[in-house]
């Protein structure tokens, strides 16, 4: 695949038919190909803690996967910058494929893929990235030049891989790309905050104390299953709806973070803003089936979630 690259530092003028490097390696960064677990929490097969070990893992698993789509989507292959896999557009999607096949086969067998494997997974989705119609490819990659879009369109190959593999678990849980990031960074701050409010260094089993015995549960259940042993990332393995509860629980500690004049006034309207985020997040999921968000409590959904971030960068970095 190297010469279907193109790198600035050559000095070539022309980049037609030529992936850039940097749509590459941004691929593989936002995938986390070379972190220790892949976004789905799955012990990842490629890691090594020596980084001339990761990157040759990485590089040897990826190239296997790129032979298997050149003999497999020959058509789509030869087109280059015509098709949809060897472009700046196309590139971000194959690769959030390829995280995919590798964390489903990291979950099941405990490996990283084989070229089987690859096969396997791909065979679903040939029928979309094979077709010559040139009218249907340029829509894929106009469609493709936004992060929302190669979200979308990523979910859309996952659900047919699902449909046709009968593996119902293979690419995690999928939601509504909409405001997913903002979802997502509003997790990772509370579950910060949670540690920085209730760890204690002098208590091993602090997290135990802090929340019930499900939540408990479930965190260790979910570190068993991806092969988690360092019980210093136990508050890391619980999910948006479970801070929430944390909060609720220890309200003393927390709700005066939020409750001031500039954001929520007093606990009634904090608890009516976890509310509202806690349904709204639910009805963006892509296997919601109640009603849908309408631009009204989209943007009361922002408004809260701003609030929300607002006090928990202050206390943070306090």
């Amino acid at each position: 695949m190297f010469y279907g690259i193109y790198y600035p530092s050559t000095g070539i003028k022309k980049k037609k038919d030529k992936i850039k490097i940097s749509a590459l390696c941004t691929a593989i960064r936002k995938r986390g190909l070379v972190n220790e677990f892949t976004l789905q929490n799955i012990r990842n097969p490629l890691y090594d803690g020596k980084l001339p070990n990761r990157a040759e893992k990485a590089g040897s698993s990826l190239s296997k996967y790129f032979d298997v789509l050149k003999t497999n989507f020959q058509n789509n292959w030869e087109l280059k910058s015509k098709g949809f896999i060897l472009t700046n557009s196309g590139i971000g999607v194959v690769i959030g494929l390829f995280e995919k096949i590798l964390s489903r086969v990291m979950q099941k067998k405990g490996r990283q893929p084989t070229k089987e494997d690859f096969e396997f997974y791909m065979a679903p989705v040939k029928n979309i990235l094979e077709s010559s119609d040139a009218t249907h490819l340029s829509h894929l990659r106009l469609r493709c030049t936004s992060e929302g879009g190669r979200s979308e369109f990523l979910n859309e190959l996952i659900l047919k891989i699902r449909a046709e593999t009968r593996d119902d678990l293979f690419g995690g849980e999928i939601g509504n790309t909409k405001l997913k990031a903002e979802f997502v960074t509003l997790e990772e701050k509370l579950k910060d905050l949670i540690k920085k409010k209730l760890y204690d260094p002098k208590n091993e089993v602090w997290f135990k104390d802090a929340v019930d015995s499900s939540t408990y549960g479930r965190a260790l259940k979910i570190m068993k299953k991806n092969g988690i042993t360092d019980m210093g990332k136990i508050h890391l393995q619980i999910g948006l709806g479970d801070c929430f509860s944390i909060m609720r629980r220890h309200e003393n500690l927390f709700y005066p973070i939020f409750i001031n004049e500039d954001t929520f006034s007093n606990k009634v309207i904090l608890e009516g803003a976890i509310s509202t985020i806690t349904t709204m997040r639910a009805k963006l999921e892509a296997h919601y089936t109640g009603a849908k968000v309408g631009p009204g409590d989209e943007q009361i959904l922002r408004i809260d979630l701003e609030k929300m971030n607002k006090c928990l960068d202050k206390a943070l970095k306090s």
